[in-house]
């Protein structure tokens, strides 16, 4: 059979015409899907061609159906149709053409889209629930933690006042006990602290020019200081090919690091670390820098596969070690990577960091003066604002020791706003995180003051975390410096002095 006949046979097949005379009258047809018979009403054949009583009222006209759904006796037809009304001389037709096929593999693909559209939705909305709740429960966690910040950092004051009294021998090695439990307790609440802003994307990177060989050297002071005490050597080299001034945030650079470390101590104690610095691309302007942590695994155990173990460690977050996951966040802020490989011999921790070249700073950065207590002649008058007596104690204690400053304290709205009002003070402290008063309502009422005395009087804003958010408001309303807690000495006394414009 030729290839026009095939064609047109199926065509027939698929096809059927009927003519039809002004009163509906069948006058011929080619009865290729269902039996008519001339000289039969065509109304009787199905329902829906009481239409064509209608229709064929106009002469000359034609109309299109689409998906007509035409039950017979035998089958069942989805069909498009098109008739023609015809006029005085010439017949109308009517041709319906069968699409059942089709329209039924259409119908199954929607029903099948629609299917899965309702499971991919529903599937959608439980996964935005699990992140909703996963971000509730960090920020719940980053609340809990910041309130844990307050008593640790009184704890951590008071125990520096004890240690500048005379104690026994003894009693010093207690105390020395004491410090040590306290910085890792705070060291652990900062680590929660960190990977829960991280996780909810309130972490600041403070992105600056930096020296990297002064980087390397908090690396190694960082490294001697906490992991002295274990049975380890820290090695660190570097390309000399890396350039010394670049952009980035070298403190949560030494933080990924530090927690990294942490990490490999924590798995595997007393082992030997190396760590090698090197380029990975380098342009005018940019460079790109691997840091390997390479360190010899001790331990026997059957070992993953690099793939696997990436995938477990790095994605499951239930069983993710805190100071990995918290590098891992930190190291994705700042446009990096981090890869994990173990062998039987060694294991290995590569990360990937890109970073701006400061081409145009000079290769003698100055260095950072020592701290100075300088002498106060003069008395100043200061005012602080806190609602917790541990931290008014400890405040309190630190100007006295440092003697020259006369001290008020407050803790509610109008007390403040009155003390203020009738004292010149010199210095006021406020503590962010009031429960009895709104600190910067307070703060902006002092700097929308009348008098202008007041309204320049210098503010030192205390917080118990820093973020970005908090630190664009303090500037807004014009504070003049914003400290941390817990805060040392010298960081306390260098603040007061930059806002006292005593150096």
């Amino acid at each position: 059979m030729k290839e026009s006949e095939i064609i047109q046979k199926y065509l027939l097949d698929k096809i059927q015409t009927i003519s039809l005379d002004k009163n509906g009258i069948i006058t011929a047809s080619n009865n290729s899907l269902f039996e008519s018979t001339v000289g039969k009403d065509i109304k009787d054949y199905h329902p829906f061609f009481e239409l064509t009583s209608y229709l064929f009222l106009k002469d000359n006209d034609e109309i299109t159906f689409h998906t007509i759904t035409l039950d017979f006796t035998r089958k069942t037809i989805v069909s498009d149709m098109i008739i023609s009304t015809g006029n005085k001389i010439d017949n109308g037709s009517i041709i319906i053409f069968d699409y059942s096929e089709h329209y039924t593999s259409v119908q199954e693909v929607t029903q099948q889209k629609n299917e899965m559209f309702i499971k991919n939705f529903f599937s959608s909305q439980k996964i935005l629930k699990a992140e909703e709740e996963r971000i509730l429960k960090n920020k719940i966690l980053a609340n809990i933690t910041n309130d844990l910040k307050t008593p640790i950092s009184s704890v951590k004051a008071l125990l520096d006042l004890f240690n500048n009294n005379s104690l026994t021998f003894e009693q010093k090695g207690l105390l020395k006990s004491i410090q040590t439990s306290t910085n890792q307790v705070n060291r652990i609440i900062d680590d929660v602290l960190e990977l829960t802003k991280s996780d909810i994307g309130i972490l600041n990177i403070e992105m600056a020019t930096f020296d990297f060989e002064d980087l390397i050297k908090h690396i190694e002071k960082q490294a001697q200081g906490e992991f002295l005490d274990l049975d380890s050597v820290i090695q660190i080299t570097k390309s000399p090919r890396i350039p010394r001034h670049l952009v980035g945030d070298s403190n949560r650079i030494l933080q990924i690091i530090t927690n990294l470390l942490r990490f490999i101590f924590l798995s595997s104690p007393n082992e030997n670390v190396h760590l090698n610095i090197e380029i990975d691309n380098l342009s005018p302007k940019k460079v790109g820098l691997n840091f390997t942590l390479k360190y010899f695994e001790k331990q026997t155990h059957e070992l993953a596969s690099a793939e696997q173990l990436n995938k477990n460690v790095l994605s499951n977050s239930k069983q993710n070690n805190l100071h990995l996951e918290l590098a891992k966040n930190i190291i994705i802020l700042l446009n990096g990577n981090i890869k994990l490989q173990n062998s039987q011999k060694e294991s290995y921790i590569k990360i990937f960091l890109p970073f701006e070249i400061d081409v145009l700073k000079s290769k003698d950065i100055a260095r950072k003066q020592a701290f100075h207590k300088i002498e106060i002649v003069k008395n100043y008058t200061v005012l602080l604002i806190d609602d917790i007596e541990l931290n008014q104690l400890i405040l309190m204690k630190l100007l006295l020791n440092h003697a020259g400053f006369y001290i008020d304290i407050s803790y509610q709205m109008e007390n403040s706003e009155t003390l203020i009002s009738k004292n010149n003070y010199d210095l006021i402290f406020i503590n962010l995180q009031t429960k009895t008063l709104d600190s910067f309502e307070l703060i902006s009422n002092i700097r929308n003051n009348n008098n202008k005395t007041i309204k320049k009087t210098p503010i030192i804003a205390l917080s118990s975390f820093e973020t970005e958010i908090e630190k664009q408001a303090c500037k807004k309303i014009k504070i003049n410096s914003y400290l941390i807690k817990p805060f040392t000495a010298e960081e306390l006394y260098s603040n007061i002095y930059n806002a006292l414009k005593l150096v």
